[in-house]
C-alpha cells in the first residue's frame, strides 16, 4: 500500500472529496491505477493522522517546467512569472493557460502563478527531471 502525506490544511478538501488528486514526484515504482493508497497528514510525525484509504483510479505522467531559460524571479504573492514562459504536460499534452488554472485551483493552489512557484522551487521535484504524476483516487474512499 502507498502513503501519501499532505499538509494538514488540505485535509478537509480531501474528506469532502473537493480535493481527488495529487501531483507527486517520478517514483522508482509509479503509481498505477487501482493500486490501495493511504492518505495521511504528518505523517512520519508524532501527529499523524489518517485521512483515508482508497485507491488509485488513474495515474497520469505530468511534466512542469519553465522554457525559459531566464532565472524566475517571485515576491512573496507568487507575482513575477511570464504566463507564456510556464508549460504544464499531462499525459504528453499541453495544457492551455485556462487548464493550468483549473489544475492548480484543484490541487489546492490560489492561483497558478504559486502552483509554479511552488514546483520550480522544489528540490525534490526539480532533481527528478520535472517529471511526476497526478495521482487521482476513489471518492468515496474504498472500503
Amino acid at each position: 500500500m502507498t502513503s501519501l502525506s499532505f499538509l494538514k490544511e488540505h485535509a478537509p478538501k480531501i474528506l469532502s472529496g473537493e480535493k481527488q488528486h495529487t501531483i507527486r514526484a517520478m517514483r522508482k515504482h509509479p503509481i498505477k491505477a487501482n493500486d490501495p493508497l493511504e492518505l495521511f497528514t504528518g505523517l512520519r510525525t508524532n501527529k499523524t493522522v489518517r485521512l483515508m484509504n482508497t485507491h488509485c483510479t488513474l495515474a497520469q505522467t505530468i511534466s512542469i517546467y519553465s522554457i525559459s531559460q531566464d532565472q524566475i524571479f517571485y515576491d512573496e504573492d507568487f507575482r513575477g512569472f511570464a504566463p507564456g514562459d510556464m508549460c504544464v504536460e499531462l499525459a504528453g499534452d499541453r495544457l492551455s493557460s485556462s487548464g493550468i488554472h483549473a489544475l492548480a485551483l484543484a490541487d489546492g493552489f490560489k492561483n497558478s502563478d504559486a502552483f509554479f512557484c511552488f514546483f520550480l522551487t522544489n528540490d525534490h521535484w526539480i532533481e527528478r527531471g520535472n517529471i511526476g504524476q497526478l495521482i487521482h483516487w476513489a471518492f468515496p474512499p474504498s472500503r
